[in-house]
């Protein structure tokens, strides 16, 4: 078993070259083996310009991506990936996506350990939850990331927030129905909230993400044309927006904000104040539903004398006699 962050074994004094072939030493290859695979290490790792150079002046993030490189070409049976993907640019973290896809395609176990829900739920089929310790759920992704929303609230609720205070969120569909959604369909999201204390210029904020956690949408109160909302001690207030649900098939979460723009202050959020599921009987993927149709489908057939070169224009195939 291996650890992608297993770069503790470096040593601050040697080169980014010589930690190569110490760290794969330790970790159980032959130096030809390591002098096979050197080239692709580093140009995995995207550090070629500082190879020559002592790690001790390496930033963390160099630090990391050389120890993710060296152990990612081990070809291990288990490989633990401890957050290392939060380092370096788009491009190393989808290229550290693909060679984490290419292991366990390969039939080696990864075991991928990170707070970044949208890689987990790209990256893995299975989620453990836990906390302390201590196990509290197992099972396919989506559902155990729901549960990990459902403690933070828990735990957010907990703790003392703004003066005014997100207390309940609901979608239902124009039958009353909640959770499962056709695509297109009308629904109506109710956001419910307390003054604890006086609080000024209310806005409701609502963001949809989809299941890999990317916003798709995002609106308010305010930016939809209704004026901010002072509130006393004890009072309750409650905003509905109807929606059109254009998206495509998955599942979706919905946070809520309330918000004060002219000071750009937050006093409250729920992030995911609920879930919902859309369905859709036309095979579309992505977040967006543009319902499509097939206008046509047909094979076009050019002229008997005329061809096409390779510069993708026609050219008379007649000639002058």
């Amino acid at each position: 078993m291996l650890s992608a962050a297993t770069a503790n074994g470096f040593h601050p004094d040697l080169t980014g070259r010589e930690n190569v072939f110490l760290n794969g030493v330790i970790l159980g290859m032959s130096r030809a083996e390591i002098k096979r695979k050197y080239d692709e290490i580093v140009d995995f790792a995207g550090i070629e310009e500082f190879i020559d150079t002592p790690v001790k002046r390496y930033s963390s993030g160099m630090f990391a991506r050389l120890g993710f490189s060296v152990a990612v070409h081990l070809e291990p049976d288990i490989l633990v990936v401890d957050e290392v993907l939060s380092v370096g640019d788009f491009a190393f973290q989808r290229k550290g996506m693909e060679k984490m896809r290419a292991i366990a395609k390969s039939g080696a176990t990864v075991i991928f350990v990170s707070h970044n829900l949208k890689a987990v739920a790209e990256f893995c089929q299975r989620g453990i939850l836990l906390e302390r310790g201590r196990v509290i759920a197992d099972g396919p992704t989506d559902q155990v990331i729901r549960r990990y929303f459902d403690t933070v609230q828990s735990y957010e609720a907990r703790q003392a927030r703004g003066p005014v205070q997100v207390v309940r969120t609901t979608i239902a569909g124009v039958g009353g129905q909640t959770g499962r959604f056709s695509a297109g369909e009308s629904a109506r999201i109710t956001v419910a909230f307390d003054a604890i204390a006086p609080a000024k210029k209310v806005a409701v904020v609502i963001d949809v993400f989809n299941a890999e956690f990317y916003e798709v949408f995002n609106t308010s109160s305010e930016r939809l044309g209704q004026p901010p909302m002072s509130l006393e001690a004890g009072q309750k207030a409650e905003c509905e927006f109807d929606v059109e649900l254009n998206l495509g098939p998955g599942t979706y979460y919905l946070g809520v904000y309330l918000y004060r723009y002219d000071v750009e202050h937050e006093y409250d959020h729920v992030v995911p104040a609920t879930s919902f599921v859309v369905t859709t009987d036309r095979d579309t993927r992505g977040a967006a539903n543009l319902y499509p149709a097939v206008a046509r489908f047909e094979t076009v057939v050019p002229p008997p004398d005329v061809t096409i070169n390779s510069y993708g224009t026609p050219r008379s195939l007649s000639r002058v006699v």
